[in-house]
């Protein structure tokens, strides 16, 4: 509900010309049969309603935020990962768990220790790519 509220129901998806005269056109959501909605909405303002979720099910106090993964640990069946404030670069505190998320973004720390030569992102030629 809270989704549906902060976002705009897409029902179908269109490319027009310079002109206005559409290209092409196709169904979306329960336009196209889906069980379900398509929603279209700035990234920023999903990211705050996933945040807002997450703390009302977790709990404030276990969602953090302005934090940099600085190195990770682990063993068989835990992962330790040490975290910085990402505005001093003060150690913030060790965090234990089962499974370590890598969702920093296009210079993740997490990746970056898996892939060690991975260079620089390169062109792929396209200029927008996003969905979720």
């Amino acid at each position: 509900a809270e989704l549906a509220a902060a976002a705009v129901a897409t029902p179908e998806l269109r490319f027009c010309s310079d002109d206005g005269v559409m290209i092409w056109s196709e169904p979306r959501g329960l336009a196209a049969g889906n069980p379900w909605p398509q929603y279209s909405m700035h990234r920023g303002r999903l990211q705050m309603v996933l945040l807002e979720a997450v703390r009302r099910a977790l709990g404030s106090d276990r969602v953090l935020t302005g934090h940099h993964l600085d190195g990770f640990e682990q063993n068989a069946d835990r992962v330790v990962a040490r975290f910085v404030d990402r505005r001093s670069g003060t150690a913030v505190g060790e965090y234990e768990g089962e499974v370590l998320v890598g969702a920093d973004g296009l210079h993740s720390v997490l990746r970056r220790s898996f892939v060690h030569d991975e260079g620089p992102p390169r062109y792929s030629g396209l200029l927008l790519w996003r969905g979720a």
